[in-house]
Formats: structure tokens, sequence, C-alpha cells
């Protein structure tokens, strides 16, 4: 699977294999009805614009206070893997809504734009089969992060 963007400032590829898919999918309905989450790793791939390929999924446990509507990446696994040169970016689950960032997804991205560079959300709803959206991650206007959907091709 490839995914592309291409906005005013940010123009990425992304390649997704099956297998890993198949892993986040599994991870996120097993979280079912809590909000699961974890880390993406990958390297650049050969190409003409900014090219990534997800090489590695790493679940990490949800430590927030309120799981089923809130999500905060264990640290014991968020801290090394925010040291890693292979870090690429986190994903999480919506238990009972759409694979679109919520105001809290975009208040949090602020702690931790600057360390990724993609933004996945899987919407486990409807569980079978789950579905999800990828962003990229880019700097606002505003000294902020934002996220760019990135398109399926």
């Amino acid at each position: 699977m490839k995914t592309e963007s291409s906005g005013h400032q940010l123009k990425i590829n992304i390649e997704l294999n099956e297998q890993i898919l198949m892993a986040i999918h599994q991870h996120m309905a097993a979280c079912h009805p809590l909000e699961g989450c974890g880390i993406l790793f990958g390297e650049p791939s050969a190409g003409s614009v900014q090219s990534w390929q997800i090489t590695e999924f790493r679940p990490a446990a949800n430590r927030s206070s309120q799981p089923e509507r809130a999500f905060s990446l264990d640290p014991a696994v968020w801290v090394p893997s925010s040291l890693s040169p292979r870090l690429l970016g986190i994903v999480h689950s919506h238990p009972v809504s759409a694979p679109v960032p919520s105001q809290e997804d975009l208040k949090q991205l602020q702690s931790f734009g600057e360390l990724i560079k993609v933004y996945m959300i899987v919407s486990t709803e409807h569980k079978n089969p789950p579905n999800h959206s990828l962003y990229g991650v880019q700097s606002g206007e505003d000294a902020g992060y934002i996220l760019i959907k990135l398109h399926a091709n």
C-alpha cells in the first residue's frame, strides 16, 4: 500500500506492507473498546519526493487515565523509541469514531510533533476490518504542528 500527499509545503510518500498493516489492525482491534497505540519505524525509500517505508510496528501500552477516549504511549516503550533514528511515527485507535484527528489528538501532537513524520489513526468502531487514515506531520504557520491527510495512490 502506498500513500501520497501534496500540499503547499508537504509532499510525502509512505509505503506500508500488508503484513505490518495487519499487525497494526490486530493490535488495535484487540485493545477495543479502549484506545490502542504504538510506534512506527521506517527508513527512506528511493524516489524523487520524500518517501518512507514503514518497516516495523511496535505496540505500546496505553497509559492514559482515560484509555476509552485518549492515549498516552507507555514511557518504557516511547522514550527509547523516540531516540531511534528509525522513528517514523505513531499510531493510535479511535474505538467509537472515524480515523480523523480529534482536538485532543491535535493538542497532544504539539508535544511530540517534532519527532515524527507520520501520524496514523485506526478506527475500530466497526472492527471488521478496522479502517485507518495516514497523516503527514508538518510545522504550521504559528510554530505548532498540523496534520496533512495522505491519500492512497
